[in-house]
């Protein structure tokens, strides 16, 4: 069946996206991150938007968000130990910092904007 699903004045902002920072595309700085990182990123860009909404705001004003890596790695279509490795690579890029909890529990995570070039 052909996709008869065009875009058209209505539509366009009916429909929600999501968005890739473009300095996460065309920065050298950011130049090594796997598509799974940007992807991942512009997902929790995406979570941290509801955050601010909802005033998930530490003592200090930052908002953060709970996104487990089970969570990634069924968003993504990877195994745990991808998504995990596609974690690492964000806060490398630092691009996000994690506070481990207690238990079982998913981490803090703080969303960073990524520096200009």
């Amino acid at each position: 069946m052909k996709n008869k699903n065009y875009f058209t004045y209505k539509k366009e902002y009916t429909t929600c996206f999501t968005q890739i920072p473009n300095t996460l595309i065309y920065s050298q700085r950011y130049a090594h991150l796997s598509i799974n990182s940007k992807y991942l990123y512009a997902l929790l860009l995406d979570r941290i938007q509801l955050s601010l909404k909802n005033h998930y705001l530490d003592s200090k004003g930052r908002a953060y968000i709970f996104f487990s890596r089970e969570e990634a790695a069924k968003i993504l279509g990877c195994v745990l130990n991808t998504s995990g490795k596609v974690f690492k690579e964000l806060v490398s890029a630092d691009l996000i910092e994690e506070v481990q909890q207690r238990g079982k529990r998913a981490n803090i995570i703080y969303v960073k904007m990524p520096i200009e070039s």
